[in-house]
């Protein structure tokens, strides 16, 4: 119907006709003929429209009704030879049916190809352009990448990293899901029907009950509930966090009056998050990571983010303990490296680093609402602790041995999330964990919902 509109609407030409040419492209002619071509012809129908011709490959509609005058090319990227054959056409525009099996290289060298048709000379094209269509992928696709809802690679250049910023007039839309999740005190109940949802008077009654049956969560989510969902294997840490109520619809600003937190992971691959306490919650506005890079290089970056993002905000830092300890290349400690760059950074306030409280202490905060408003809200620029709390961050398939706490995977996604831990340990969260004054001076859990701890001592038997 997007096609038909761009027809509708073109210029006439100089011999009264509304000229264009676009090419609908997917991955295989069979794909093509059972699913793309058969719903185009359920809304252009030859008798009406005009002539499908199927003899050879590209097929082409050639539409003729009244003073539209159009051939639509279905074409299958089938062969080596596929991409090179799209980019010698000339067309007005181009619809990619399926965007999940197309590379970046060949939609950009699409695009590029297509108001050529008409011809300048001639009038030239009222519209031209790109349109697309795909289910949820996975968070290696380049196309969540470039919207911001995955994190870069590690290893990206910084011509690599250009490649993916998100050129300006493309708009990027996101389909409201066919269920949401149904959780009760954080604990996944069932799925609802959404009643948003696409289609839902044409689809057989039950239709999407029956699609989560006996089905893996990571698939319910790509296919049901339309989420990203990292590259990963494993349970995720955090099986409390909802992205639909933790992740903000936009970016956070900061407030002016209350001062900026930082949490601060060390090591070769360090991680910063920024966030505000604002009364009893948690607004996580930003954050750095970075590969392969001790504090040397990194204090500079966390100074100079803190400097032209929040210019005048009082700064407060927690870090991992072991920053106090030195180096076997460097006699000053992390902390010193920071001090140094104007950051003063203290440890947050856990013993032995003890992994157990620092998983508890998001636990509870992610497992608690104040006011009807959950107490911890994460901006949306925030790509790579979005993905690690959306199950980036995971135990490993193998259990420990018996007697052994169970540690989460360590990657980039345990990077940034254990910078998360030391932001909310840092402000308070630990005393309240253990029932102690939180903020404020204010009872721990006095005005928010009752948080339990849960146990993660498991082993095989012996």
């Amino acid at each position: 119907m997007r096609i038909w509109q761009h027809l509708a609407e073109q210029r006439v030409l100089g011999d009264g006709l509304k000229r264009q040419r676009w090419v609908v492209v997917r991955d295989t002619y069979p794909m093509l003929e059972t699913t793309a071509m058969e719903t185009w012809l359920d809304w252009f129908p030859e008798k009406v429209y005009g002539k499908l011709f199927t003899g050879q490959k590209p097929y082409v509609h050639e539409i003729r009704v009244g003073d539209i005058s159009a051939d639509v090319l279905f074409y299958a990227m089938e062969g080596d030879g596929g991409g090179a054959n799209l980019l010698s056409l000339e067309p007005t525009g181009i619809w990619f049916n399926e965007l999940e099996t197309i590379g970046l290289k060949l939609f950009v060298d699409g695009f590029g190809r297509t108001g050529r048709y008409p011809r300048k000379m001639d009038g030239g094209p009222t519209w031209h352009g790109v349109i697309a269509d795909l289910n949820a992928v996975p968070e290696n696709h380049w196309l969540p990448m470039m919207m911001g809802e995955a994190p870069l690679p590690d290893d990206l250049s910084a011509d690599e990293v250009m490649q993916y910023e998100r050129p300006p007039g493309w708009a990027y839309f996101v389909q409201p899901p066919a269920m949401f999740e149904r959780r009760v005190g954080g604990e996944l109940q069932g799925y609802d029907v959404n009643p948003e949802a696409e289609n839902l008077k044409w689809l057989p009654d039950g239709y999407y009950d029956k699609l989560v049956r006996a089905r893996p969560k990571r698939e319910i989510d790509a296919k049901v509930l339309n989420k990203i969902v990292p590259l990963v294997e494993g349970d995720p840490v955090h099986s409390e966090f909802n992205a639909e109520v933790h992740v903000a619809n936009s970016d956070l600003e900061p407030i002016p009056g209350y001062p900026i937190r930082v949490g601060i992971d060390f090591g070769r691959r360090p991680a910063a998050v920024f966030g505000q306490l604002i009364g009893n919650r948690w607004r996580i506005l930003s954050e750095l990571y970075a590969k392969n890079m001790g504090a040397s290089k990194f204090a500079p970056m966390v100074s100079r983010h803190l400097q032209q993002e929040y210019p005048g905000y009082e700064v407060i830092a927690h870090g991992d303990p072991k920053g106090q300890d030195q180096t076997q290349t460097d006699e000053r400690t992390a902390y010193q490296v920071f001090a140094a760059n104007g950051v003063v950074v203290r440890a947050a306030p856990v013993k032995q680093n003890h992994i157990q409280t620092r998983l508890d202490c998001v636990d509870m905060v992610l497992g608690q609402v104040d006011g009807g408003v959950p107490r911890l809200l994460i901006s949306s620029r925030c790509r790579l602790l979005r993905t690690a709390m959306n199950g980036g961050y995971r135990w490993p398939k193998e259990r420990p041995t018996v007697g052994e706490d169970r540690k989460p995977v360590k990657d980039r996604y345990s990077d940034i999330a254990d910078a998360l831990q030391y932001l909310l340990l840092g402000g308070g969260e630990g005393r309240a964990l253990v029932g102690r004054e939180g903020r404020g001076g204010r009872p721990a859990g006095g005005a928010v919902k009752a948080y339990k701890p849960k146990s993660r001592r498991r082993g095989r038997a012996g």
